[in-house]
């Protein structure tokens, strides 16, 4: 009987602990890089399909954010969260987000979904804030003016906007990405990681040090080395105004200057709809 209990104890023990195990086995560091390249699998998400999904919903986000500017500015001007490339960097890592939160919520339903997506989204989009200020001394966004806003980072309007997201993400938009990038062959996949993941790299590390020596220039801080020099060089203050002209100064005690942005766009198109006028009116005075 003594040997019986122990057999049982055992294999129930044993089973726990493969049960236990199969995941890491399964979804672990090596499975991970083993098949970094894969992609199709509802229930596994490869590294090639977050980056991918990083870099197209950056570029998708740089281009929502041109014509939105343009229908409600009245101009172009730059949106880039980068020095080069068409990277609207916030848009690319909030869909790497709603991806990983959301990718095994295809038949989830929608209310558990929505709810995910507001809360995750909303603290992601105030970190990102406070990490744009801390890294560039900047920001992209002010909701200060906004009902039910915390510290103009974040809002209940756009808060809202990240729940209906989440649905549309887990329903639509990413079986569709997930679709799209199983049809790359292998080789073609490994060839555009590559030459994005090295570029990619390369443009944030750039981005950072071109802001941190704008911001000492500022400040009338004289270069202290080779780096300081060379991003003097290639990134001078006009071209940082124009990459980031949207961007917003924060003063010390974290308060956002939202009547002038980088560019300084909004009073140039001020000034450019407003001459035609007084030229017109100076005329017909004259004529008088």
């Amino acid at each position: 009987m003594t040997d019986i209990k122990q057999r049982w104890h055992d294999l129930t023990h044993r089973n726990a602990e493969d049960r236990s195990e199969k995941p890491r086995r399964q979804y672990g560091w090596h499975h991970f890089t083993e098949h970094f390249f894969d992609t199709g699998n509802p229930r596994y998400l490869s590294g090639f399909e977050m980056f991918a999904i990083l870099i197209i919903c950056s570029v998708i986000g740089y281009c929502i954010e041109m014509v939105f500017g343009r229908i409600t500015n009245g101009y172009w001007e730059s949106r880039q969260s980068l020095v080069y490339g068409p990277f609207g960097l916030a848009y690319g890592i909030g869909g790497l987000l709603l991806t990983l939160l959301l990718f095994r919520d295809t038949e989830t339903p929608l209310w558990k979904v929505f709810l995910k997506s507001f809360v995750v989204l909303t603290f992601a989009e105030y970190i990102m804030s406070l990490g744009m200020e801390l890294v560039f001394g900047h920001v992209a966004w002010d909701y200060s003016q906004m009902p039910l806003n915390i510290g103009g980072r974040v809002c209940l309007l756009y808060s809202l906007f990240w729940g209906v997201l989440g649905c549309l993400w887990a329903k639509l938009i990413y079986p569709g990405f997930n679709k799209m990038l199983d049809k790359i062959h292998l080789k073609p996949k490994k060839i555009l990681f590559w030459i994005f993941f090295v570029f990619f790299v390369y443009d944030c590390l750039t981005s950072a040090e071109a802001a941190a020596r704008f911001n000492e220039r500022q400040e009338g801080i004289p270069p202290q080395n080779t780096i300081d020099r060379l991003m003097d060089k290639q990134f001078p203050d006009e071209y940082m105004r124009w990459v980031y002209a949207n961007s917003m100064d924060v003063d010390d005690a974290g308060n956002v200057d939202t009547a002038h942005t980088l560019g300084q766009n909004e009073e140039r198109y001020t000034q450019k709809i407003t001459r035609p006028n007084t030229t017109k009116y100076d005329a017909k005075n004259a004529t008088s």
